[in-house]
């Protein structure tokens, strides 16, 4: 299963004259031309295409929760007419991810600033959250730890001042709906080598679901 997607929209109009509608998605490789819904009645037993009830007749939103790379491809938006007459929508699915700046493995001296920057990217919007992990501990909000957090809509920065040896361990930026990122990361003692190198690399710049409208 594939839930790495943000949320995406397609918008579909139609005159409400034209009677009942159907959704439909169209044939594609080895998948045959499949009728998704007619009126408000759907016609597949994934739970997650669903016909929204329409407030007003002339509206029809077809809505696939938790979006998977599969769902990609062409639908049909068609109204009853003779002959019957037909709106496409082309919905391409990305799988976001984040991606920690820099080389996986990161030493640090003992006594130095530790700063992990995560990168989004192909994500189309921003996710409900962002949380760091130093192994299994969610760290976003150990500011005794002299930890700070910093997000835009690039990503995320994890900072952390003063650094020991037990702050050693695996570091993963774990965002919503997103495939996650992960480091490890070295702090030296102060007996070990002075000159140990600290990454120094720099970059500077969530369940998913789909509606389309036909009316």
């Amino acid at each position: 299963k594939q839930w790495y997607q943000r949320r995406v929209h397609g918008e579909v109009h139609k005159d409400s004259q034209y009677g009942v509608i159907t959704w439909a998605r169209l044939a594609e490789g080895n998948r045959p031309y499949t009728v998704l819904t007619i009126g408000d009645t759907k016609y597949i037993s994934d739970e997650r295409f669903a016909i929204e009830k329409p407030i007003r007749h002339d509206n029809w939103n077809l809505r696939i929760r938790n979006v998977e790379l599969d769902d990609g491809g062409m639908y049909e938006c068609q109204a009853t007419t003779h002959p019957p007459q037909s709106i496409f929508v082309q919905l391409r699915v990305v799988a976001a991810y984040a991606e920690i700046v820099g080389t996986k493995d990161k030493v640090f001296n003992s006594g130095s600033r530790l700063q992990l920057i995560c990168v989004l990217t192909l994500a189309t919007s921003k996710p409900d959250y962002i949380f760091w992990y130093h192994n299994d501990r969610m760290i976003n909000f150990d500011t005794n730890r002299g930890i700070s957090v910093q997000e835009d809509e690039s990503g995320s920065t994890l900072a952390m001042i003063n650094v020991s040896v037990s702050d050693s361990g695996n570091y993963s930026c774990q965002p919503r709906d997103m495939r996650p990122d992960s480091v490890v990361v070295t702090i030296l003692s102060e007996r070990q080598a002075p000159d140990a190198l600290q990454d120094k690399t720099t970059h500077t710049s969530g369940q998913a679901s789909v509606q389309f409208k036909c009316a």
